[in-house]
């Protein structure tokens, strides 16, 4: 058997963390984009929208059924027992480490973000009335977009998801540094800032992000350039 030095490790890939002031701008592009194109070019924008906000993976956006949109206290949640196959073209059944039937409820939503699903639903139905279609699985991002695919039921696919994702990070200069731009960027982003919020439950978090607390810490907590500047002060004036 053969052991290697701690120096010939080889580095784990490094993930890119949006910060506050990239994530204003990105939401702003999108609403403004929003604004100036029909509703079947709408889908993927929100679903960006709903990832910088949860931070819940892509398949599970995907499977989005307006039914998941449900009060938790004083806030309204996606509460979420199923995820979407792209490769079977269906619904898995269950969430990600998760058995069949378990759900789990994500980050609450945003005023402004709940106001535009709510536009957005309405738009929906009168596009899929308008062209004599029906939304037979009650999905948030059904492929309106794609006459065929919207027929057979079908959310938009993941690839769209990230081109959009990433021509909206070129449209505003977001300069990623070499590292790759996809819709788990908004999952490690919300649990980076997550992470470094003071007074954070961690087991909360990690529950609403669909993690166990040892993975959400190890895995998609990083480094929130936001807070550099904060914890320097911190360390400076405690000297």
């Amino acid at each position: 058997m053969k052991f290697f030095r701690r120096d010939e490790w080889a580095l784990p890939a490094k993930k890119y963390v949006f910060t506050n002031d990239e994530i204003n701008k990105i939401e702003a592009e999108i609403y403004r984009q929003l604004n100036a194109t029909s509703v079947s070019y709408w889908t993927t924008r929100i679903a960006i929208l709903i990832a910088l906000q949860t931070g819940m993976r892509p398949q599970e956006i995907q499977g989005l059924k307006w039914s998941n949109l449900v009060d938790d206290g004083r806030y309204k949640v996606f509460r979420i027992n199923n995820s979407w196959n792209e490769k079977e073209k269906q619904f898995n059944g269950h969430l990600k480490s998760r058995p069949k039937g378990e759900f789990r409820l994500t980050l609450p939503l945003p005023e402004p973000l709940l106001q535009l699903l709510e536009k957005f639903k309405h738009c929906q139905n009168s596009f899929l009335f308008e062209h004599d279609m029906a939304n037979k699985s009650d999905l948030i991002m059904l492929n309106i977009k794609d006459y065929r695919l919207c027929a057979l039921g079908y959310p938009i696919v993941q690839h769209s998801m990230n081109d959009m994702l990433k021509e909206l990070c070129d449209k505003i200069g977001i300069n990623s540094k070499d590292c790759n731009i996809s819709m788990y960027t908004c999952r490690h982003t919300v649990a980076t800032k997550l992470g470094n919020t003071p007074g954070m439950s961690y087991p909360w978090a990690a529950n609403r992000m669909g993690h166990t607390v040892k993975m959400f810490m190890k895995t998609y907590v990083h480094v929130d350039e936001d807070r550099n500047v904060e914890m320097s002060d911190l360390i400076m004036n405690d000297n």
